[in-house]
């Protein structure tokens, strides 16, 4: 059974990449997180508050249990740009274990695939890919969002 965090986020989907990587104040900021890799995907909805779920599995999981899951209880994973607003607004949390954002894919040119993610260590917040193939730690909480209205 899976553990759910409720965050309330305002995001501005009109905001640019560039402001909201800086907004977010991290120390550690890897070279390939940019907006060319990790391209936002939800342009145009303007501002909009929403409740930002935070799943902790609490076991090592693969990216794709992890959509089947949330897809199961009406859910979509949240992309990058939803991760550097929750970074901002709830800056504590990445203390509590790395927040993945699996909506975001990278494919670099070798043909790994990366997602972003929030980590802390050593008093420091940061923001880096991760392997997008790989079991994902017990200790990693997954960015969501119940399904949007259609």
């Amino acid at each position: 059974m899976a553990s759910v965090v409720t965050l309330p986020v305002s995001l501005d989907y009109e905001a640019g990449f560039e402001v909201l990587l800086r907004a977010g104040q991290f120390v550690r900021c890897h070279p390939s997180i940019t907006a060319k890799h990790f391209r936002p995907q939800r342009r145009g909805l303007g501002r909009v508050s929403r409740d930002a779920l935070l799943v902790k599995f609490g076991m090592e999981m693969l990216p794709e249990h992890v959509l089947l899951e949330l897809a199961r209880e009406g859910c979509r994973v949240g992309d990058i740009c939803e991760l550097l607003t929750l970074g901002t607004q709830h800056p504590k949390e990445q203390r509590m274990g790395p927040i993945v954002a699996l909506g975001s894919v990278w494919v670099n040119r070798f043909g790994t695939a990366h997602v972003p993610y929030l980590y802390y260590i050593c008093q420091r917040r940061g923001i880096r890919p991760g392997l997008n193939d790989h079991w994902w730690s017990a200790q990693c909480r997954f960015l969501a969002f119940s399904q949007d209205p259609s």
